[in-house]
């Protein structure tokens, strides 16, 4: 199987998003406590924890119409044994393929706690709360 992504390091991730939105991320809650965007709305998913990867992504549809390079930050993101240590840069129409592979290639679930999926072009992220709720925020 070809990677169809690849992992930028933790501090040049960083230092893309602190530019282009004016957030400094540690954690999910950065993304809706900091930046200049609106209220951020949260919304449920009844049910999430029984649901797989796929059936999650169609149910929340993140960054829906957004092309290009997105970022990902999963648990996967943060384990030393995948790797990974940073967050996947990958084409947005790929987002289906690379949700659908996490389990295979890194023995967990993509959406297995707090995730980012981020646009920082469009400067749209999107997040999923690991109990269950999901937001995509707009900064300006």
């Amino acid at each position: 199987m070809t990677k169809s992504y690849l992992i930028v390091p933790w501090d040049i991730f960083l230092t893309r998003v602190k530019t282009t939105i004016g957030v400094v991320f540690r954690g999910i809650d950065d993304f809706a406590a900091q930046g200049d965007h609106e209220n951020v709305a949260w919304q449920s998913i009844e049910g999430w924890e029984e649901m797989d990867n796929e059936e999650i992504l169609k149910k929340a549809a993140p960054l829906r119409g957004v092309f290009g390079e997105i970022y990902a930050v999963t648990d996967a993101s943060y384990m030393r044994k995948f790797g990974a240590l940073g967050a996947f840069a990958l084409d947005a129409n790929g987002l289906n393929d690379f949700v659908k592979n996490r389990l295979s290639e890194f023995g967990v679930c993509f959406f297995d706690g707090d995730t980012v999926i981020a646009s920082l072009r469009r400067r749209r992220v999107w997040l999923l709360h690991h109990e269950g709720f999901y937001a995509e925020i707009a900064h300006r």
